[in-house]
């Protein structure tokens, strides 16, 4: 008679047991994989923030469909102007020229969170081969057969703190002569 019960018994809890594997497998099933989406070319993409030193020394970000870095082409020819960004002690080279801001020699603009009465303005003391010049934003200097215009000296002052030399970046407009 025993032997009936414990086989009812053991029936009864491999059904319990195997209702609770079906339930677990079900609701641990990995889920349809997410259907890939083409993005069209009039799709906006977000692209990092990351930024790219070119060989021309002007930094690029990510951008396009595949938030890639693009650098601008390298020209060969000496009658193109370009923009130039680089930092303090970077050097630049333009068509075998090599151009280097040494030191910030006056930054007295105004910060940007002050009022004042005069804007005040910035110079660097800068390497074009073998010159040296200083120069001011919105100058133009000609040294090595090269028109060289300071157009902007990043970032812009604050008054609640010191910008330090690493922090610097120089933009330049370069013109062969």
């Amino acid at each position: 008679m025993q032997k009936p019960i414990i086989t009812i018994l053991l029936l009864i809890i491999c059904l319990v047991v195997a209702t609770k594997v079906k339930s677990f497998i079900k609701n641990n099933a990995p889920v349809e994989p997410v259907p890939i989406e083409v993005v069209e070319e009039t799709e906006s993409v977000a692209c990092t923030m990351d930024a790219m030193m070119c060989p021309d020394g002007s930094y690029v970000g990510r951008t396009g469909l595949k938030c890639e870095f693009v650098c601008p082409e390298a020209t060969t020819t000496t009658s193109t102007t370009i923009k130039a960004t680089f930092g303090l002690d970077e050097p630049f080279d333009f068509n075998g020229t090599v151009l280097r801001v040494w030191a910030v020699t006056e930054d007295s603009r105004c910060p940007s969170d002050v009022t004042c009465i005069q804007a005040g303005k910035a110079k660097v003391a800068l390497n074009v081969g073998v010159s040296t010049a200083e120069v001011e934003v919105g100058q133009t200097i000609v040294l090595e057969k090269l028109s060289i215009t300071l157009d902007e000296v990043a970032p812009y002052p604050v008054s609640t703190r010191k910008t330090t030399d690493g922090e610097y970046r120089f933009s330049f407009t370069i013109k062969p002569q």
